[in-house]
């Protein structure tokens, strides 16, 4: 019974809906459904409950679901839909997110063309900077796209640790993974140091 569901359980609930859409059967608009908006009520009673959550990966799951369905057509931005995209913002402030998380939260925000609220971003720019030594091309490519498709420069603390990872994993980057790293890049205005070219 979904009132018994915890976090992880939330947040998996999220996922494989993300992962489904493509089948046949997978409604028009997610949700309008009645079993989707309970769901979402769990989550955001979850997101506002003192104490943080269990783990990071509830917020990145779930906001990086949302995003997905909404891309594919099959999740209108409703009233519903952004309550709970503010009370995961809330949470994101509450949490101490992986280099995964953190970009995977970013594409989720900029794919939906939603900028985070002043607190959020924050932690998000904070992550950004506490884990861009882990950051793999997946993560960092996630993260530059998001500053510029927000139209966001990263802050000092941000940037410094952004442009390490660009000298750190460029010569491993895919060819995707660069081309959206040097879109960014352009986008905004920013060249990384000679060391990232070498």
């Amino acid at each position: 019974e979904l009132p018994n569901f915890n976090d992880v359980n939330v947040a998996t609930a999220f996922s494989k809906f993300g992962k489904l859409l493509r089948a046949r059967w997978f409604p028009r608009n997610i949700a309008a459904e009645e079993s989707f908006r309970r769901l979402m009520v769990s989550n955001n009673d979850m997101c506002a409950a003192a104490g943080p959550l269990n783990d990071a990966r509830h917020v990145a799951n779930v906001t990086h679901a949302i995003a997905k369905m909404s891309k594919a057509g099959k999740l209108v931005i409703d009233v519903n839909v952004r309550e709970t995209l503010a009370a995961l913002e809330i949470a994101t402030t509450r949490v101490e997110m992986s280099s995964q998380h953190v970009s995977n939260t970013m594409w989720a925000f900029a794919t939906l063309r939603r900028e985070p609220g002043v607190e959020a971003w924050a932690a998000l720019e904070t992550a950004v900077a506490r884990t861009g030594p882990e950051m793999n091309d997946q993560d960092l490519s996630n993260s530059v796209w998001s500053y510029a498709t927000l139209g966001r420069e990263p802050g000092a603390e941000a940037w410094v640790a952004l442009e390490a990872a660009v000298t750190r994993v460029g010569p491993e980057m895919n060819p995707q993974a660069l081309a959206n790293v040097l879109w960014s890049l352009a986008t905004l205005g920013r060249e990384p140091g000679a060391e990232a070219w070498a």
